[in-house]
């Protein structure tokens, strides 16, 4: 049986979750091993997202991507602190926690700053 070491597995899922968060569900069933991969740190901070923000149903608490989005969010992903901190200002109102969140991110995004300055100007 061929060997890949598990950093060079970690960069090859990592490359393929850059590509769309989805990529990653065969990952997660194949087992232990690979689950452990994917929840990485190296893998989940460059997750690409963008599915998240242009359609908000998938971070909603009902949602069953949620888990998956805060553990983004945890590893301090700039477009998942973003989405979650939409979501909190939203639906449960402004707080020094979700203001906070926010403004970490705002730089990141020409999104991020508009929603930031709305919120802070409105």
């Amino acid at each position: 049986m061929i060997y890949i070491p598990v950093p060079l597995m970690t960069d090859i899922v990592r490359r393929i979750g850059s590509e769309g968060f989805r990529n990653l569900g065969p990952f997660i069933a194949a087992g232990p091993f690979f689950k452990q991969i994917v929840f990485s740190r190296e893998v989940l901070i460059d997750m690409d997202l963008d599915e998240f923000m242009f359609n908000t149903g998938l971070g909603r608490e009902e949602s069953i991507y949620r888990s998956f989005l805060l553990r983004c969010v945890t590893e301090g992903h700039e477009i998942a602190r973003y989405i979650e901190s939409l979501r909190r200002l939203t639906q449960d109102g402004p707080s020094v926690e979700a203001l906070a969140m926010l403004g970490e991110v705002a730089y990141s995004s020409i999104y991020a700053i508009f929603a930031f300055a709305v919120t802070i100007v409105g």
